[in-house]
């Protein structure tokens, strides 16, 4: 649609039928003396045609198709206020959409679903129950969400949790979870099973709740040794496999290594801002602009309208500058990394004593540190038993039912 069709709708046209013997005179006189403009002229016969014309400019011609006796009828009426008058005779119509388009952008300005993925260790409603806390709950606005901020609160809310994503679809917001270590494999309760060892140790306790113990306080085990077996002899009817329960604990030692450098990293801002706007729909991505900076620091506002998401962006430029820093600040942080590191394997209440060791590091601004941590934790892992398993404790019932009939023959 071009300016001057554009302008037409705005401001209304109309389709006139015209009718007379002074076709060609009438049309000359109301566009050379009224400077009217006139369109899409189709000659119906020698004393008939149709043509479009402004709603101001219809309204001018009655003196001259009166002077060339030309008769004037409007056959259809065009543009803006005939859209309005229109909504005018449905204002219910009119309101009712007004209302429900404004109540679709309200909903979908809210967050209406939270979906929990990846936990396994944590229950899904201690991390609703964190994240509610926190204040993010079914209902909240969108824009007011800061993802960076509630993943850094629920990693220290629950120690387990090693790892928080989030991210939005639509009005649902998926939050994605990785704990800090591999649950054990659960049998069925209906499955026979025996107890093995999930770690190297020295067994320290053994609470047999089902199924009999084939190792004693203070025996080294090695990962997968047997601890607890599943197959029960019986005097007269051979074996029988039962579903072993058991809490064995068990002496065990972690060794870790860790370089700290004598130095930090301070920034110094430029001055340099940049800013840029992004446009999500439905959470896709519509426009991108890179960051010119290589070192920065960002600050985002978001807006959500329905569907739509408008984040603005401000990024500040900063380089970074060398300092040192003594030698007991990078011992603390060479700790704290180890740390971090061996909770990532065993619980914090299982650790019975950590002791540090510095030891030859080969770069000259770094320091490196040994850690060997003493931990008394849970080692018994259920694994399903094998036919090999219960052919070879067969035999081994055979032979001795074989020997002691042999003996009580004598």
């Amino acid at each position: 649609m071009d300016i001057i069709n554009l302008y037409n709708f705005y401001s209304g046209y109309v389709k006139i039928k015209i009718k007379g013997k002074h076709l060609e005179r009438f049309l000359n006189l109301i566009t050379t003396n009224l400077n009217l403009y006139i369109w899409d002229i189709s000659r119906i016969s020698e004393e008939e045609a149709t043509l479009k014309i402004s709603l101001k400019g219809f309204k001018k011609i009655r003196k001259h198709a009166y002077k060339t006796k030309t008769k004037v009828e409007i056959v259809e009426k065009n543009g803006l206020y005939k859209y309005l008058q229109n909504m005018k005779k449905r204002k219910i119509i009119v309101f009712a959409g007004v209302l429900f388009t404004v109540f679709i952008v309200f909903i979908t300005s809210l967050v209406l679903d939270i979906e929990v993925k990846g936990n396994i260790l944590v229950e899904k409603e201690e991390i609703l129950e964190k994240l509610n806390d926190i204040g993010l709950k079914k209902g909240v606005f969108r824009s007011k969400i800061d993802n960076r901020e509630i993943e850094v609160k629920l990693m220290n809310e629950i120690e387990e949790i090693s790892w928080v994503g989030i991210s939005e679809e639509g009005t649902r917001l998926v939050i994605e979870i990785k704990e800090r270590r591999i649950p054990p494999k659960i049998i069925p309760m209906d499955v026979p099973c025996k107890i093995i060892a999930g770690k190297d140790a020295i067994i320290k306790s053994i609470t047999a709740a089902n199924g009999n113990a084939v190792v004693e306080l203070n025996q080294t085990v090695k990962k997968g040794d047997l601890l607890i077996s599943g197959i029960i002899e019986t005097k007269n009817d051979g074996v029988r496999t039962v579903h072993s329960m058991a809490s064995v604990k068990g002496r065990t030692w972690y060794e870790n290594f860790s370089e700290s450098p004598l130095f930090v990293y301070e920034k110094q801002y430029t001055g340099n801002i940049s800013k840029a706007v992004s446009f999500y729909f439905n959470g896709k991505l519509l426009n991108h602009k890179d960051v010119p900076y290589y070192n920065y620091d960002e600050k985002s506002e978001k807006y959500v309208i329905g569907p739509l998401t408008v984040i603005k962006r401000e990024f500040t430029e900063y380089n970074l500058i060398k300092k040192g820093i003594s030698d007991a600040e990078a011992e603390k942080n060479a700790k704290k990394e180890l740390e971090n590191l061996l909770y990532k394997s065993v619980l914090k209440g299982d650790v019975v004593k950590i002791s540090y060791e510095r030891i030859e590091c080969e770069k000259s601004d770094y320091i490196k540190l040994r850690m060997l941590a003493e931990c008394e934790e849970e080692i018994a892992q259920q694994a399903e038993i094998t036919q090999a398993d219960l052919d070879y404790a067969t035999e081994e019932w055979r032979k001795k039912y074989e020997q002691q009939k042999a003996y009580d023959a004598m």
